[in-house]
């Protein structure tokens, strides 16, 4: 599970629903707690190009443009998902 602004998210039903890869949820679940694409890819073991690559993948898989618009989408689907959690 992960919280974004104290809602819980599930990752793996977010996953499902937008038919994101392992390593998009992975990346997913980071971006919304790591300062940097620096960070994230730290934190995965992959470079920053990588975590690039995943995010543009996950952009286009969730009609979203910007990692602000993503972590609110993330945001709203867990308030959604609250009451399961």
């Amino acid at each position: 599970m992960l919280v974004v602004g104290s809602k819980c998210a599930d990752i793996a039903l977010f996953k499902h629903t937008y038919g994101l890869t392992n390593r998009e949820a992975e990346v997913l679940g980071l971006i919304a707690e790591q300062p940097t694409l620096e960070a994230v890819g730290h934190t995965l073991g992959i470079s920053r190009e990588a975590v690039r690559f995943h995010l543009k993948s996950i952009f286009l898989k969730t009609n979203t443009h910007r990692q602000s618009e993503l972590v609110g989408l993330l945001s709203r689907f867990g308030k959604r998902m609250q009451s399961r959690c």
